[in-house]
């Protein structure tokens, strides 16, 4: 199978999220709250879970591309190869992987960079993505925790109202 084939493929991961979780988060906890006995604060773990997975497994995949196209001894695998020997495919999947999960995370260890100009373009697109995505995950659990708090405060509320009326 071809490189351009594997990306092809890679990118149909996108609309499986859509597929799988819906829309929204409200859809997905819907959908799931109906055929399971999961709650929704798991769901929405497991589902922020994949949602890091997905992205980092295509930018790892990115990361792979273009060493591939910009040629493996001239990449960011130079340094992660041992004594000149080549990693077999599982191997380089994994130090992708790790490289991605650094550079989305922007935690950047240092021991792995991108050497060509092809590769520190993906990097700064990566790094952004990373970003953009750790704000989205910040608001959605604000959001999250203001809902359970909100709902809380109703809940006690009405347990204060039962109370006065008992006494009533």
């Amino acid at each position: 199978m071809t490189a351009g084939r594997r990306l092809l493929r890679l990118l149909r991961l996108a609309r499986l999220r859509k597929d799988l979780f819906g829309a929204t988060v409200n859809a997905a906890e819907a959908f799931f709250s109906r055929t399971t006995d999961i709650p929704p604060l798991t769901l929405y773990v497991l589902q922020t879970a994949y949602e890091f997975s997905v992205l980092v497994n295509f930018v790892a995949c990115a990361f792979v591309y273009v060493a591939h196209l910009e040629g493996y001894e001239n990449s960011w695998l130079a340094s992660v190869e041992d004594l000149g020997s080549r990693l077999d495919e599982f191997e380089t999947y994994v130090a992708a992987v790790y490289f991605a999960t650094a550079t989305v995370s922007t935690v950047g260890f240092g021991d792995v960079s991108a050497t060509t100009t092809a590769e520190r373009i993906v990097a700064t697109l990566s790094m952004t993505l990373g970003a953009t995505y750790y704000a989205y995950l910040v608001g959605s659990v604000a959001t999250l925790v203001e809902r359970f708090g909100a709902a809380h405060g109703r809940r006690a509320a009405f347990r204060e109202k039962m109370v006065e009326l008992g006494r009533f």
